[in-house]
């Protein structure tokens, strides 16, 4: 069986990039570079996420359970 569901959830990608550019920043002691660094990232990881997320919100995913896998379609 194959179906497809639309996640429409506003935040989530951008809650998303900013814990990983916490967690990937953790070691950094300096405020100022930490927060260059987590900038840096963000700017990065909401660039390459554009190309399956429009607008920052929405994403659409096909489930095959035949398959067992599950892709992204777009949004």
């Amino acid at each position: 069986m194959i179906f497809t569901v639309t996640f429409k959830t506003p935040d989530c990608v951008q809650d998303s990039v900013t814990e990983v550019a916490i967690q990937e920043t953790f070691n950094i002691e300096n405020t100022d570079d930490r927060e260059d660094k987590q900038n840096e990232i963000i700017r990065e990881l909401k660039k390459f996420t554009e190309k399956w997320v429009r607008y920052g919100e929405y994403i659409i995913v096909e489930f095959d359970t035949e398959k067992g896998t599950c892709k992204v379609l777009g949004g």
